[in-house]
């Protein structure tokens, strides 16, 4: 790592820290941890639970390595004896309660497992603006070690800002990273953009994890890399995240040139954005290109694409589309049973000027495989889900009906996504989350609060052998419903009349949210602030409206009663 690099970190941790101090008050903790690691001293600060306080050291570390910076505290009792400011904590037993000085103030440590450790130094020193407002921003500093400890970014932040929809209210928050300058983390290739996924909903930790290897090895293009790691921000544990890369074109992310990325997406998110509308006004929002979009191109692909497969001309449907990647898709999507399926989080890319739509990449996986509308496995999920409503299980359930579409979604799966789905059963679930176990431990102590209205109670165990007993059943299920016996002839299909679905946010109270509303972590849209201000008043225009109009008339008639006119 580089001098420069080594001396800006640096000073921006310095100037955190005076910060930092500025705001200490009467709830100073009683000490903190500090610790020295490729040249960088650190700091990390405690975190008040119900019963102690919390020190979370992160794996990658050794304890004879921390030391005890005192602050309010003389000592810290530990079998016996005593340690004093400087000391090393190598002495000390996980998980287990010990008090410092007279005070008599429980202290716990924990450590997480050896994973990559992400530290986020933000401009003002605080988290309250960022996690109070997700449109607010501001500057910073990121490091990144990896597993080993070993530094291998050190970046300034341009733009650090909350992600998310309804998830947003949740206690554990997803964030957005632009950087000042395009940075390869962790090997995932070099870029400006990153998301910090926060899986707050999904009691396993792991669906994002397992759904994109599961893409990647099955051959579906620009499935985004991720890598799970400690979050430190501002010297405190925030929490276990995954740090994924971002949807978005560019030669280290989906290399499609001046190709369309388009998003299936909810009105209310589309809002602001350049979109188009489908038959029952579901809308595809452009996301690139930025510059010189052919709406109207677009607008008359879709237009044409779905009136040869509504009205029976399949043939002409399959040349508008990449035939492999809808079948890869097809078959990811019976893999998932994604709540949000067709209606929020569904990428596709567009080549306009040769007329070929391709599906993908996938995109925000945690209501799924188990978590969701459908806790079980079900028999050929793509082809029947809502279809009244949904366009793209529509498109699916009248490709499904033809043979050769039939025969190469069962060539995909025989060939690429079985092996997969095998590696997994056979000790992969348990293989990942044993590598992630006691950060998650860490993590439930950080955010002890219910993750999701499935499975509320539940420990991890629990949730893991749910994810394992779906994976099994499903698998049983593919084999069935893919075997070549089913790929002999094209079947009819007969669609029920397309409708226009009710807003979800009027229909259904938040916990209750079927598809893109209890979608959390990874909202594509606005997600790094691209609506802003702008958009947030469109979708409430009329209320605003109104309220500048009370409140105008009611400043007008007091003004006139002060004035005695």
């Amino acid at each position: 790592m580089g001098s420069l690099l080594l001396l800006t970190a640096l000073s921006i941790l310095i100037l955190a820290a005076e910060k930092r101090e500025e705001r200490e008050g009467e709830d100073s903790l009683p000490f903190s941890l500090t610790y020295r690691q490729d040249g960088v001293l650190h700091r990390i600060q405690g975190f008040r639970t119900e019963t102690a306080v919390c020190f979370c050291v992160p794996g990658n570390l050794s304890l004879q390595d921390v030391h005890l910076d005192m602050e309010t505290a003389e000592c810290l009792f530990i079998d016996g004896g005593q340690l004093e400011d400087g000391d090393t904590i190598a002495g000390v037993e996980l998980n287990r309660i010990y008090e410092a000085g007279a005070s008599g103030t429980q202290i716990v440590f924990m450590q997480g497992s050896k994973l990559p450790v992400i530290r986020l130094t933000t401009e003002t020193g605080s988290m309250e603006a960022v996690n109070g407002d997700k449109e607010y921003a501001e500057a910073g500093f990121m490091e990144v070690y990896d597993e080993d400890g070993r530094m291998v970014t050190a970046a300034r932040m341009e733009r650090f800002s909350g992600r998310g929809n309804t998830s947003w209210d949740a206690a554990k928050k997803s964030y957005a990273v632009k950087l000042e300058d395009a940075e390869d983390i962790l090997g995932m290739g070099a870029a400006k953009r990153w998301v910090l996924c926060a899986n707050y909903y999904d009691g396993a930790y792991i669906r994002n994890q397992i759904g994109f290897e599961i893409a990647a090895q099955s051959g579906m293009a620009f499935t985004p890399e991720e890598q799970f790691a400690e979050l430190y921000i501002n010297d405190e544990y925030a929490g276990l995240y995954q740090i994924m890369e971002k949807i978005e074109p560019g030669p280290n992310r989906m290399d499609i040139g001046n190709d369309y990325l388009l998003e299936v997406d909810y009105i209310e998110r589309a809002v602001g954005m350049p979109y188009i509308l489908l038959d029952n006004e579901q809308p595809v929002v452009v996301h690139a290109p930025e510059k010189g979009c052919d709406l109207e191109g677009v607008q008359q692909f879709f237009d044409a694409f779905t009136s040869d497969l509504e009205n029976g001309s399949v043939t002409l449907a399959m040349e508008k589309i990449d035939v492999e990647s809808f079948a890869k898709r097809f078959v990811m999507e019976e893999i998932l049973q994604d709540m949000d399926f067709g209606y929020t989080s569904q990428y596709l890319y567009l080549d306009l000027e040769k007329g070929i739509l391709h599906d993908g990449p996938l995109w925000d996986l945690d209501n799924t495989m188990g978590r969701g509308t459908a806790v079980e496995a079900e028999p050929l999920f793509v082809t029947d889900y809502e279809l009244n409503y949904n366009n793209v299980s529509r498109w699916y359930a009248v490709l499904y009906g033809q043979a050769a579409f039939r025969k190469l979604v069962s060539e995909e799966y025989q060939a690429n996504f079985r092996p997969a789905l095998l590696a997994l059963l056979d000790g992969g679930i348990e293989e990942k989350t044993a590598a992630i176990e006691a950060s998650i431990a860490m993590d439930q102590v950080r955010f002890p609060a219910p993750r999701s209205v499935f499975m509320t109670d539940a420990q991890l165990e629990e949730h893991t052998t749910h994810l394992l007993n779906y994976l099994q059943d499903k698998l049983r299920l593919l084999d069935t419903a893919f075997a070549e016996l089913q790929t002999n002839m094209d079947t009819e299909v007969i669609l029920p009349p397309t409708e226009v679905k009710e807003n979800p946010l009027e229909e259904n109270p938040p916990e209750e949210m079927p598809g893109a509303l209890q979608q959390e972590e990874t909202g594509q849209g606005d997600a790094d602030g691209e609506r802003g201000l702008i958009g947030t008043l469109m979708d409430y225009r009329f209320p605003a409206v109104l309220l500048v109009m009370c409140g105008s008339g009611m400043l007008l008639w007091y003004r006139c009663r002060k004035t005695g006119k």
